[in-house]
């Protein structure tokens, strides 16, 4: 038999304390730049706006069916 048959019979070991803390300083340092990207881009071409609709509903619509459909259900039986 060939090493190579027996190689997926062998899990992966765990990852060393020095490799959980070497993705730990990549991935924070991934963020980082992505932050200082995103501000830059804020700084250079302003926020983007965020409009809210003019008729803004306090209820969704589907909670307003329900409502709708219980006041109803009540009239049909009297």
């Amino acid at each position: 038999m060939c090493p190579a048959d027996l190689y997926p019979l062998f899990p992966n070991p765990p990852p060393t304390e020095r490799q959980i803390i070497g993705a730990r300083v990549r991935s924070y340092r991934k963020w980082a730049r992505r932050k200082r990207l995103l501000q830059f881009y804020a700084l250079v071409f302003g926020r983007r706006q965020v409009r809210t609709p003019a008729k803004r509903s306090c209820q969704s619509a589907r909670s307003s069916s329900v409502i709708l459909r219980k006041v109803t259900s009540g009239t049909e039986n009297a």
